[in-house]
């Protein structure tokens, strides 16, 4: 499985029962999403939604299967307190699974060429 954590990357989801809940990725993957999302929500586990990534190229969109909802590991308190989803993808299509797997390989590669950069500018 390979997994990245997102740049800057946001998500909406939704469903027919109320308005959008927007969030901003944490960690993605082929099988997979972590989401950040703020407090309160409706989000509970072993629910279904509509999730929408806006990627670089465009929007992602699929069906996700939230598995877990727990509180975030920095917790914030206040306006900004977050909880983390953890979901699979329900509905992937082979199209949106091919932009997602290109989109986590360039991601991939700018970290290591971002951590070589970084390596190579020491002074031993």
């Amino acid at each position: 499985v390979h997994r990245t954590r997102a740049f800057a990357v946001a998500a909406k989801l939704s469903d027919p029962e109320g308005p959008p809940v927007e969030g901003r990725v944490l960690d993605l993957s082929i099988s997979g999403i972590r989401i950040a999302v703020r407090k309160p929500h409706r989000v509970r586990e072993e629910t279904r939604w509509e999730c929408t990534v806006a990627l670089p190229d465009g929007e992602l969109e699929s069906r996700i299967a939230v598995m877990r909802v727990h509180r975030a590991e920095r917790a914030r308190v206040g306006a900004n307190a977050e909880d983390v989803l953890g979901a699979k993808f329900d509905s992937l299509g082979e199209g949106a699974a091919r932009r997602l797997a290109r989109y986590i390989a360039d991601t991939q590669r700018a970290l290591l060429r971002a951590r070589r950069a970084t390596t190579e500018n020491r002074v031993p």
